[in-house]
């Protein structure tokens, strides 16, 4: 038994019969044991395995017994060179743990995206099922631990209309159409707030962060706490809300009343923006406005690039709002029937549409162009598009997921196949694009989807049934790359409300919001011109107002309330005496024509 001052022993056991040694036994105490058969004639050895510290198998030849001190002195070497603190735990283990870095990152392949890719081209991908994916061994047990998170609905007796998850991606809030809310830390699978409202719910959704939620409900807007559950605010000119939108950066609460059309009234029949720092409405364009002719607002998507309202309407149209403008910033035919879901991707250049056609349609927001067009079995529910660029869209009880849609027509159906298609729909020779086969198809049979969203920073799509919910798993999905200043899933109490303070110091001005975002965290070159230019144009407003104004000839006493009244008397004799001619007058004509 030998031993160097890094308190590596080796055991070398043997038996010897002659000049032959059956078998030798070495042990280190940093990598545990390892037999090593040796067959050795004379001081000849034919080899034997031995192990580096990273646990990697590799040749090394094996001397005779004779001249084991000399691999004692090598093994000695390569540790001091390696471990210079000699047996210092820390440095063992900061080795070990950057060594199973260097092994997940050759592993895992953590600079690409981890998207599923076919081995030949006959191959699709989307015949993989979720059982299948699961039982691959290249799925992680933290995966299958958070794809297993379920939850089945069935108790409550009631239609589950919502489901969204928060900005940090760690809560779940689900709502159900007869007042069942809750709020879930999923990740944990523990519950944190759950009310019985008793009252209609139609959309639900989380604010700023995981500690507030609101709730369209019935005749108003809700605000509940995420903690307790209890009411926080009563929203009341959010009338009769149809669905919520939260801006983050701008830190707005937008919605439009369910069914609003032009002959409802205008106080009711407009998109509402509420700041919730301060609790003022920042604006209200009207929707339903004759001359626009745009129908019900039936749903609507965020642009976080500009903070841009998307909405659907009834009449086929996607229009674009901002709270400083009572118009629409632009407007979109998207299809001949009504909108049924709108998505916007993360980076704004991208968006999604679908009606009740049965037609899904891409557009590139850069340019204002379709890029795409294709056909479903049935009208679609639910659009989302992750960060990126995969786009889920729910119809029936079947979910399906597209990646590299946005590269144009692209190989898929054949345009008689196309047309064909089409024309099985009744829609005879509509011109659609080539369909892409999509990414991954899941069927949930008996239940039809109500709403799927992405969960940020996961390759996880939430799908919210009219009676359960479930998690798939969507390989490439998810962006891991956590920004300093984006909301982070392992945040704590304190960071939390450092976050909340830095947003409401950043929050961005209503203004801001339009079309292009070149000013926004831009330089200006001459801040004085601007200045100038805006002192001037108030100059010549004061200057038109005061030319428009009729000169008063003022005279001293003349508001005294005995010259009022004085006034008031003068005025009612001529109305009077105008009166009574006018009276007279009728008379005298009535006499005439009865003489004659």
């Amino acid at each position: 038994m030998a031993s160097d001052e890094r308190r590596v022993q080796m055991a070398v056991p043997a038996k010897a019969k002659g000049k032959q040694a059956k078998a030798s036994m070495v042990s280190d105490e940093r990598r545990g044991q390892m037999a090593v058969p040796a067959k050795a004639k004379g001081k000849q050895a034919k080899a034997s395995m031995a192990s580096d510290e990273r646990g990697v198998k590799m040749k090394v030849p094996a001397k005779a017994e004779g001249e084991q001190s000399s691999d004692l002195r090598w093994l000695k070497k390569k540790a001091a060179a390696v471990d210079p603190d000699g047996a210092s735990p820390s440095n063992r283990d900061a080795l070990e743990a950057s060594a199973a870095v260097e092994d997940a990152a050759a592993v895992l392949h953590t600079v690409s995206g981890g998207f599923l890719e076919p081995s030949h081209p006959l191959e699709r991908t989307s015949r993989l099922s979720q059982a299948a994916l699961l039982a691959h061994p290249s799925v992680d047990a933290a995966t299958r631990s958070r794809a297993a998170f379920s939850l089945s609905l069935t108790a409550s007796q009631q239609t589950y209309v919502a489901a969204a998850y928060s900005r940090s991606g760690r809560s779940l809030l689900l709502a159900g159409n007869a007042g069942h809310v809750a709020a879930v830390d999923w990740r944990a699978a523990t519950p944190r707030a759950e009310v019985f409202l008793g009252d209609k719910v139609r959309d639900a959704t989380f604010l700023h962060n995981d500690s507030l939620f609101a709730v369209a409900q019935r005749k108003a807007a809700y605000v509940y706490d995420a903690a307790s559950g209890d009411q926080v605010h009563v929203l009341r000119w959010h009338a009769s809300p149809a669905w919520l939108a939260f801006l983050p950066h701008h830190l707005l609460l937008a919605s439009a009343p369910a069914g609003a059309l032009a002959t409802t009234p205008a106080a009711t029949n407009s998109i509402c923006y509420t700041d919730i720092s301060t609790g003022e409405v920042v604006g209200r364009p009207r929707v339903g406005t004759p001359s626009l002719a745009l129908g019900a607002a039936r749903c609507a998507a965020v642009n976080l690039s500009t903070g841009t309202l998307h909405t659907g309407h009834s009449s086929g149209v996607v229009s674009i709002w901002s709270p400083s403008s009572d118009v629409p910033l632009a407007r979109m035919l998207s299809h001949k029937a009504g909108v049924t879901a709108v998505a916007v991707s993360p980076d704004g250049h991208w968006a999604a549409t679908a009606g009740a056609d049965a037609v899904t349609a891409v557009w590139d927001l850069r340019t204002w162009q379709q890029v795409r067009a294709f056909c479903n079995w049935a009208p679609v529910t639910s659009l989302d598009i992750s960060a990126t660029g995969v786009l889920a869209l729910s119809y029936s009880s079947t979910v399906e997921l597209y990646k590299d849609i946005y590269a144009g027509a692209g190989a898929g159906l054949s345009p008689t196949a196309a047309a064909a298609r089409s024309a099985a729909f009744g829609r005879g020779r509509r011109r659609v694009s080539p369909r892409v086969h999509p990414y991954m198809v899941e069927h949930l049979p008996g239940t039809p989807v109500a709403r799927a969203r992405f969960c940020p920073y996961e390759d996880l799509l939430g799908v919210i049934t009219t009676t359960s919910f479930r998690t798939l798993v969507v390989p490439g999905a998810g962006e891991a790359a956590l920004d300093s200043r984006a909301p982070n899933p392992y945040e704590s109490r304190r960071s939390r409300r450092e976050q909340e303070v830095q947003a409401a110091l950043e929050k961005l001005p209503p203004a801001s919001i339009g079309l292009s975002t070149d000013w926004v965290g831009g330089l200006e070159a001459n801040p004085g011109a601007r200045a100038a230019e805006g002192a001037a144009s108030a100059a010549a407003a004061a200057a038109a107002k005061a030319a428009a104004r009729r000169p008063v000839n003022k005279a001293k006493g003349r508001n005294k309330i005995g010259k009022q009244l004085g006034r008031k008397r003068v005025a009612a004799e001529v109305t009077a005496r105008a009166k009574r001619q006018e009276r007279n007058l009728q008379r005298a004509g009535a006499a005439k024509s009865k003489g004659t």
